[in-house]
């Protein structure tokens, strides 16, 4: 498995936005110049292939920002607004994207990582090469993070810290975790924060160790960190600081702009960016919509497309109690086979997953003839839960592009993605419906989840 520094490195898909202004008052902000090493053992764990890279980069860092430049790109840390910018400069394209995303990542992987530990604990003999202690440090050691932080958490094993004539030295008492040279830069007291945070950030390594470099006052000319898992050696990540300077006030980043980039294709771009292309007031607009074009159409007898209609229009509102609409043409929709077919496919709570399969199935047959978005939405939760989560993200990716007001699918669609540890992407869907329904009650969930993430784990915010 990859450690986040390389996953968080890796170029994304540029994609168009609007200019970035970030905030901040009048501050000294200060500069590295530094080449990073990263090492990568990629392969069988037998027979692992290495790959290593060096890249020269420049590190500013303000108050509420870090603005890092290297290998043609700049990646832009807005911790006052909370997002991250990936910039191509030369083909003048961005990125924007939560920085909520990492953060939940980093979370998830940690109790995850827990568990799989304690599983592997009761399944292993006693006198392993790996002990429990070890591994939980080399987990906190490649997320940042420490493992108490998480809810049942507990006190762990603390690092054995090592002062040599070199610098200082951090191990799990067996194995060499990072490494800090005696010599180095003064860090003027009020930039330590930031610097502190620049390496939770963008690289990882533990909390004890950043907290002792920040105490320190000093940043280091060399920084080594080492990864594991298990007993194999997966990463190694070198800093070599050449240079740091004290910057002007006026050195918060400018305002950027980027042209737009036109999806490649379908998929999941192509509804982001017809999202990003909704007018700012349109969802009030394009809700009376649906629930009119909904009771016209259950009024003139056209029932199968009245209830699908309604169920739209529910998908749209989040309002449960349209389904009323509906309670006056009960017998018009048991006289249509169709309609019939579709409220049976979508009234009933599947009890396993060869009965949800079966379900969709049966929602598939009744759109056959009256294909909507909004029944991809519904099928798609089906297939979910009949285990074919591939197929389900298909067609909410289907169901959004059709019709981006459809918050529900969006919101469906993020959950999706934050079940498979895709954070990123589930923050890009509900990203998407916050913006087309500002305050909708279907999105408060993740304002609540946003607010536990930052009290949890303010050292990342």
């Amino acid at each position: 498995m990859r450690p986040p520094w390389w996953r968080f490195a890796v170029a994304v898909r540029w994609m168009a936005g609007a200019a970035i202004f970030l905030s901040g008052s009048a501050w000294a902000a200060i500069e590295l110049d530094m080449d990073i090493r990263q090492v990568q053992m990629i392969g069988d764990a037998k027979d692992p292939q290495r790959q290593e890279t060096v890249t020269g980069f420049r590190v500013a860092l303000g108050a509420t920002w870090s603005d890092t430049v290297g290998n043609g790109r700049r990646e832009i840390h807005d911790y006052a607004n909370r997002r991250i910018v990936d910039l191509d400069p030369e083909k003048k394209v961005m990125d924007d994207r939560s920085l909520y995303g990492p953060v939940a990542f980093r979370v998830m992987e940690t109790a995850n990582r827990r568990m799989i530990r304690e599983v592997m604990a009761k399944a292993m003999p006693a006198g392993r090469a790996v002990t429990e202690a070890e591994q939980r440090l080399a987990t906190e050691h490649e997320l940042s993070l420490r493992e108490s932080q998480l809810k049942g958490g507990t006190g762990g094993p603390a690092l054995v810290v090592r002062d040599e004539v070199d610098g200082r030295h951090w191990s799990d008492g067996r194995r060499e975790l990072a490494f800090a040279s005696r010599n180095g830069f003064d860090l003027p007291e009020r930039d330590r924060p930031s610097y502190g945070r620049w390496l939770r950030s963008i690289h990882s390594l533990h909390p004890d160790i950043v907290q002792a470099l920040v105490a320190g006052g000093k940043v280091p000319a060399r920084l080594e960190a080492r990864y594991y898992s298990l007993d194999n050696l997966r990463g190694e990540l070198t800093v070599a600081v050449k240079a740091v300077r004290v910057l002007p006030d006026d050195a918060i980043p400018a305002p950027y702009s980027a042209e737009p980039l036109p999806p490649q294709g379908p998929g999941l771009e192509s509804a982001l960016a017809k999202a990003r292309a909704q007018p700012a007031d349109g969802f009030q607009a394009r809700r009376r919509l649906a629930e009119r074009t909904a009771a016209d159409a259950l009024n003139a007898g056209r029932i199968m497309e009245g209830v699908a209609a309604v169920l739209e229009a529910s998908i749209i509102t989040g309002d449960g109690g349209l389904g009323s609409a509906l309670a006056g043409h009960r017998d018009e929709i048991a006289n249509d086979g169709a309609a019939a077919t579709l409220m049976a496919a979508i009234g009933a709570v599947p009890k396993d997953r060869a009965a949800a399969k079966a379900q969709a199935d049966r929602l598939r047959d009744a759109r056959a003839a009256f294909v909507t978005p909004a029944l991809k939405g519904v099928e798609a939760n089906l297939r979910q839960g009949a285990g074919d989560v591939r197929e389900a993200e298909k067609l909410l990716v289907e169901a959004v592009d059709a019709e981006p007001y459809l918050i529900g699918a969006w919101m469906d669609l993020g959950r999706l993605y934050y079940g498979q540890y895709r954070t990123i992407q589930a923050w890009r869907c509900w990203d998407a419906a916050r913006r087309l329904a500002p305050g909708h009650p279907m999105t408060r969930e993740i304002d609540d989840l946003e607010k536990r993430l930052a009290a949890g784990f303010p050292e990342f915010f």
